[in-house]
């Protein structure tokens, strides 16, 4: 398992678009977590909004499109709030969807950079995603956290599938102070990393606005 800084966070993300995008401390602020208008503090596409929009990178994106990337996004925080209170089953129940959805979805419906910058990051998603379906402990499944967190920062980013604005947090102290990241749909720090152990040990370093 690679563990990677934060700087190959930002350089894998500039990458990706040109191809087509520390102490610890609790990061916390007083501003109130972002939900959507329902009080769902997802990543969601509202059934309503049926129009296409542009990309990051200028492609109009369909909104078969649109829908699928937010359903990764979805299932990728539902697994991250799964690893932040250790609970390994539903870690696995979140992986196991999202690999359905990678399935079932058809990438010929996509063209040009959006292809390209989607079947970049679909593999390593699948992987990290199949590890965490079969591990059957937090600790082997938060050892894929790190980087899958980095591919779907790519993918939503290029296809701006967050209605809700996200926020990259990151853990100075995990993997013995190697580090690494995650995407919140909180401001408020809560470690997938290591749980009641140390819930508030991190930071913000970069906010993500919404779509």
């Amino acid at each position: 398992m690679r563990k990677i800084n934060v700087k190959i966070w930002y350089a894998a993300l500039v990458m990706a678009l040109t191809m087509g995008l520390q102490s610890c401390g609790s990061g916390e602020k007083k501003q109130a977590d972002a939900t959507s208008k329902d009080g769902r503090s997802t990543a969601s596409i509202d059934g309503e909004k049926k129009n296409s929009k542009n990309s990051a990178l200028g492609d109009a994106i369909s909104e078969e499109a649109m829908l699928h990337v937010a359903s990764l996004l979805d299932n990728y925080l539902a697994l991250k709030n799964a690893l932040v209170a250790g609970d390994a089953e539903k870690a696995k129940s979140s992986a196991q969807t999202t690999l359905t959805s990678l399935e079932k979805f058809d990438i010929s419906s996509l063209t040009g950079k959006l292809k390209k910058v989607y079947g970049s990051q679909l593999d390593m998603i699948k992987t990290h995603n199949t590890k965490i379906s079969k591990a059957t402990d937090v600790v082997a499944q938060r050892e894929e956290l790190d980087m899958l967190s980095m591919h779907m920062l790519v993918l939503v980013k290029t296809f701006k599938a967050n209605q809700i604005p996200l926020y990259k947090q990151h853990c100075p102290m995990a993997f013995d102070s190697k580090g690494a990241g995650w995407l919140s749909e909180k401001r408020k720090i809560r470690n997938p990393y290591f749980g009641e152990k140390m819930l508030k040990c991190g930071s913000i370093k970069d906010s993500i606005m919404a779509n």
